[in-house]
């Protein structure tokens, strides 16, 4: 009994082993920075960028300040050909980048282990440009007096 247990833990060790060793390592990121404009004023660092392989999110960027301008850098995941869903980029796939959902004109193409220098200067009327926010704060309650007169 003692002689099954070691024959069937050792048959299991290698089985985990020989999975383990058919599953490659995870494709490097292909990664982008810049500078980030939105109609040629800078961009709020509250803003959300992100981007995207065939509507897959793959990256979210962070955005920092440097003497007053935007900068972001993302790294954009690679697929996993090891699983059937996809996960992120392979050579040659377009990436899109997007402003709190909303896509920008710029693309780029993904190429794994790589670290370019892509500026985002988006031109466009969109509604997060930090200079253009605007907030309106509105309070209604039932016990302010009535606006027309009217009991």
């Amino acid at each position: 009994m003692r002689g099954f247990r070691i024959l069937s833990t050792f048959l299991a060790l290698v089985l985990l082993l020989a999975v383990a060793a058919s599953a490659g390592p995870p494709p490097l990121p292909s990664s982008f920075w810049g500078v980030f404009t939105m109609n040629g004023a800078r961009v709020a660092l509250s803003a959300e960028l992100t981007a995207y392989v065939d509507d897959v999110a793959c990256g979210r960027a962070s955005l920092f300040l440097y003497q007053n301008t935007t900068y972001y850098s993302v790294s954009v995941k690679g697929d996993d050909p090891d699983t059937p869903i996809k996960e992120g980029g392979v050579e040659n796939d377009v990436i899109q980048f997007r402003l709190s959902g909303v896509p920008l004109a710029t693309t780029a193409l993904w190429h794994g282990s790589t670290n370019t220098e892509l500026n985002l200067l988006e031109v466009s009327p969109h509604r997060l440009a930090a200079t253009e926010r605007l907030f309106v704060p509105i309070v209604a309650n039932r016990y302010a007096p009535p606006l027309s007169g009217a009991p």
